[in-house]
């Protein structure tokens, strides 16, 4: 324990720290996108999402509220994503789907990795920067790329080159 009452962190900090420098920046950039493109409620939760993930990666904990909090946040964020890819971008919403499956499928080998590296291999601080790394890769940056390609690219926007009012 560091301090009477507090949780020592699941992940060091210097190494989680990597996460708010490098890939939890992109959330607030899909934030600003899908607000740009009038997708307001996502936009809202992307920002809330943004927000506890700040949070959360600043003082990884095994088992806090704010790391429940962060868990079910994006979690409901990417089922809507899915519900606006499927309702509004049904053209695109196989690359979101694609990317949701590539997500859900490294989050998944990613805890079974840490969890038996940690088991097995306590001390070695390299499986710290792998987890963080791949979860910064493919739970951060691809979900937040796919959704941005996938709103970008709609026609319907008029900042799009193929829409009717677009200044071309």
């Amino acid at each position: 324990m560091m301090d009477a009452g507090k949780e020592d962190p699941l992940i060091p900090v210097e190494i989680s720290s990597l996460a708010l420098k490098y890939s939890i920046p992109w959330i607030f950039a899909a934030s600003a996108f899908s607000a740009w493109y009038g997708q307001y409620i996502l936009s809202t939760m992307q920002l809330l999402v943004f927000l506890v993930s700040r949070v959360h990666w600043s003082y990884i904990t095994q088992c806090g509220i704010i790391r429940h909090i962060d868990i079910s946040w994006a979690t409901l964020t990417l089922i809507y994503s899915t519900f606006i890819a499927a309702v509004y971008y049904p053209k695109l919403a196989y690359i979101w789907y694609r990317s949701l499956g590539i997500s859900v499928i490294a989050f998944i080998l990613n805890e079974f990795t840490l969890y038996l590296m940690l088991k097995y291999y306590p001390i070695v601080p390299y499986i710290y920067y792998q987890s963080v790394i791949v979860h910064m890769i493919f739970l951060h940056i691809l979900p937040v790329m796919s959704s941005i390609y996938c709103i970008g690219m709609h026609p319907t926007h008029p900042t799009h080159p193929t829409h009717p009012t677009h200044p071309t």
